[in-house]
């Protein structure tokens, strides 16, 4: 909040990032899939495994603010037992 007590452009705005991130997901989805032209089921699955770790990265950078992003690895790392010290001492 401001000092008046009103909100500022960017909190009013923030809650669209991720809006804006999916929708132009779905839209890129919508224009690759009209002009798929595989021609066997490996590259068709490699095409499917490439697109979804595009995806995956662009939602993450795009449709996170920067504390979330870090909020997200710590629990990632956190999850799977990355960067924490060793228990035997």
């Amino acid at each position: 909040m401001t000092l008046d007590g009103t909100r500022s452009l960017r909190s009013w705005l923030a809650p669209l990032r991720p809006v804006l991130a999916m929708s132009g997901l779905f839209a890129a989805a919508a224009i690759i899939g009209e002009r798929n032209a595989t021609t066997s089921w490996p590259v068709w699955l490699l095409g499917v495994v490439l697109t979804t770790a595009a995806a995956f990265v662009l939602a993450y950078m795009l449709g996170l603010p920067a504390a979330q992003r870090r909020a997200a690895a710590q629990r990632v790392r956190a999850a799977l037992g990355v960067g924490q010290g060793s228990a035997h001492a």
